[in-house]
């Protein structure tokens, strides 16, 4: 597999198969939303699944908090997004829910958050624990 790259890289070879990774145009928000659907369907069926590691599903989730932060930052530096770029991390921080996926990424990131102008507060939010009952799972953050 080879993707045309600006620069690239060799990154592995066996078997006769090489890979390269290269690094060309930044892309649009639109794949990191890409990311997180596919991070909502990991988090859908570890939750699901039975018999199912608990780090397993503590790390599905990581990711999507993850991910979920992640995608502001996406959309404020999107060039095709003018219009909401110095917004849409305002309005972030002003729902309840973004502000626990931003704590969860970063601390996940950093280990405690500090305080700032924004967050006058220190924060420190994570996947507490991942806990069965009845064979189904259930996580706290």
């Amino acid at each position: 597999m080879v993707i045309a790259p600006a620069a690239s890289a060799s990154i592995g070879m066996a078997a006769g198969i090489s890979v390269t990774v290269g690094y060309g145009q930044v892309s649009s928000w639109l794949n990191k939303w890409d990311d997180l659907k596919q991070d909502q369907g990991g988090v859908e069926d570890a939750f699901s699944a039975e018999g199912i590691d608990n780090r397993i599903i503590r790390h599905r989730l990581l990711r999507f908090f993850e991910d979920c932060w992640h995608l502001v930052d996406w959309v404020k530096e999107d060039e095709e997004l003018p219009d909401i770029n110095e917004e849409v991390e305002t309005e972030a921080l002003d729902d309840d829910a973004m502000r626990v996926c931003r704590a969860v990424a970063l601390v996940s990131k950093h280990h405690t958050l500090r305080t700032t102008a924004r967050t006058p507060e220190r924060e420190k939010a994570y996947v507490k624990d991942v806990t069965f009952s009845s064979g189904r799972p259930s996580a706290r953050v």
